[in-house]
């Protein structure tokens, strides 16, 4: 590299969900980088929370510092703090031997939500790495200073979806000098939150196509990172469109069918939600479109095409970020601190944006996503019993019995078929099926985990019964996600007992009372946040309590009381 022998360096990281960026050089313009990933850096945890199996989480390491004194990454104890401290010390000394330069000033790009006790965290691992002068900037106003640069004047909103949710900033630049002048974001929607629906998706499809339970799928670590795996797959080739590919479970090979309509019409109704803040920031700032320079879109989620079709739909001239702007904004935020007093400035962290990570698994299945891909009418029965046979083998007698059952279900149907035919008989098409032994037990089994408590096991386990059941099993199911999501409504378990309505609704979107519940259930949450002071996030509750319910009385009172005056 050019720059050996110059007396210092700077650097820009991007504190990412999945792994560290860095860009270093002497001035403002990158000389080398660096990412440090891979194995060896637990970035993404997996985490078992609940009763033995289920839920099971993906929770970056980065959601967890400052809150977490310690995470478990296989049988070890970690502290998140020192594995971040780790991870930055690689990058110091990355730069330091690529440039035989000594360090100058480090910025660390952080989401605009991370709060106080998070940032602490932060610069306490970066000081224990040995980095000397260490400053934040939100992730935001990093962009900006990357596309806008020292000579262009301008406001710029930015949306920012990664994998740990997503970000939206106005930034005003003025030849070199950024002021923040307003932020939203949360944890979901984002790349998580999309990969852990895939993964509900994933178990339903198991448990329906194959007799796989998902406590059998998440019995051991490995295990669920392999789930994790095909469903990060599963996800990046919806987003390419349908097809058919080999997913790997341990020995186990299974084809699988993708709906890449099912995919961007279920991420769709999430990233409208969030793209609807802009105009909602927008007008709490006082400005128009015709006063945003540009959108800029950043963040690996914001590449699907679903995101950038809302994108459009805002209206502003969108532009995406380039790569590595993130680190490449925080390096040059470092060397113009290097060589004057602060340019930047950004909003302090508000101790309302700390907010409870939503458990990965207890978020709702896409209905539809995933089938098994069509065999020919002749071979599902040779199929059913050849699966049989294999489970046999392996010692799995329960899926075994499970297989064999379905296969001489089959054959039965057929049987009935031939004879019909053969006596000329003509089956009823009216007639309503009779509930099959398999979807009993099924009921069975999801109402004993309902009676436990285990609310997400038996959802996941009742969506297949009222696929092979009848209408009282599909009103049964729509009840059992409606008591789930009243049962004990904490703000802890908001977003999960919402994403549990919204399933409901997605079955069943003629059902006002789903759409009077989900209301309700938002205002619940909305007073919950009135009483401990955080009114910008009831503001945003309340209004999509009203989405739901545009009637709905407390609501709307409700908004009167929290509209900025």
């Amino acid at each position: 590299m050019a720059v050996r022998g110059e007396a210092m360096v700077n650097v820009g990281v991007d504190l990412g969900g999945t792994a560290l960026r860095a860009a270093f050089g002497p001035g403002g313009e990158a000389a080398g980088a660096c990412e440090v990933r891979g194995w060896r850096w637990p970035w993404l945890l997996c985490e078992a929370p609940g009763p033995a199996g289920l839920p099971v989480e993906f929770p970056s390491l980065k959601s967890r510092l400052g809150i977490a004194a310690s995470v478990r990454v296989g049988d070890e104890t970690l502290d998140p703090e020192g594995v971040l401290a780790a991870g930055l010390r690689e990058i110091r000394d990355t730069a330091v031997k690529a440039t035989g330069a000594r360090l100058g000033h480090t910025a660390i790009g952080v989401p605009a939500r991370f709060s106080s006790r998070q940032r602490g965290a932060l610069l306490r691992a970066a000081e224990a790495a040995g980095l000397p002068q260490v400053s934040l900037v939100s992730d935001s106003i990093a962009h900006v200073i990357a596309h806008a640069g020292t000579d262009t004047t301008g406001t710029y909103a930015v949306f920012d979806m990664g994998y740990t949710g997503f970000e939206i900033g106005l930034v005003r630049a003025v030849k070199g000098r950024y002021r923040a002048l307003a932020y939203d974001g949360a944890a979901a929607p984002g790349g998580g939150f999309f990969d852990a629906r895939t993964v509900a998706s994933l178990l339903e499809f198991l448990l329906a196509g194959y007799g796989i339970s998902p406590r059998e799928m998440l019995r051991t670590e490995a295990m669920r990172r392999e789930l994790r795996a095909a469903a990060e797959e599963i996800k990046e080739r919806s987003a390419g469109g349908d097809g058919t590919f080999d997913a790997r479970f341990g020995l186990r090979h299974v084809p699988i069918r993708l709906s890449q309509a099912v995919f961007g019409k279920e991420i769709g109704r999430f990233a409208a939600g969030a793209f609807d803040r802009i105009a909602y920031l927008l007008e709490e700032a006082g400005l128009r479109n015709a006063d945003v320079t540009a959108l800029l879109l950043a963040g690996g989620s914001t590449r699907m095409p679903v995101v950038r079709d809302f994108a459009a739909a805002t209206g502003l001239t969108v532009t995406e970020a380039e790569p590595g702007s993130l680190e490449t904004g925080a390096l040059r935020y470092a060397a113009q601190l290097a060589s004057r007093p602060s340019v930047v400035a950004d909003a302090p962290p508000e101790p309302e944006a700390e907010e409870i990570p939503m458990p990965a698994s207890e978020t709702p299945p896409l209905p539809g996503l995933l089938q098994a891909p069509t065999a020919p009418e002749e071979d599902r029965t040779d199929a059913g019993a050849a699966a049989a046979r294999r489970l046999l083998r392996h010692g799995r007698l329960d899926d075994a019995e499970r297989a064999a059952r379905e296969a001489v279900n089959e054959a039965e149907q057929v049987l009935q078929e031939v004879i019909a035919a053969r006596s000329g008989a003509v089956q009823d098409p009216d007639r309503p099926p009779s509930l099959s032994i398999d979807s009993e037990r099924l009921q069975a089994r999801a109402r004993r985990s309902f009676k436990q408590g285990e609310f997400q096991e038996a959802i996941h386990v009742m969506h297949v019964a009222a696929e092979r059941g009848g209408p009282e099993v599909f009103a049964e199911m729509i009840q059992m996600h409606c008591e789930a999501a009243m049962t004990n409504p904490t703000m802890a378990n908001f977003k999960r007992q919402a994403a549990w309505l919204r399933c409901a609704i997605g079955h069943d979107a003629g059902n006002v009372r789903l759409f009077d519940l989900l209301a309700e259930r938002c205002l619940l949450h909305a007073e919950a946040l009135v009483r401990i002071g955080r009114k910008t996030e009831a503001r945003a509750t309340v209004e999509e309590a009203l989405k739901w319910n545009p009637d709905h009385d407390k609501a709307r009172a409700l908004g009167r009381e929290l509209k900025p005056r």
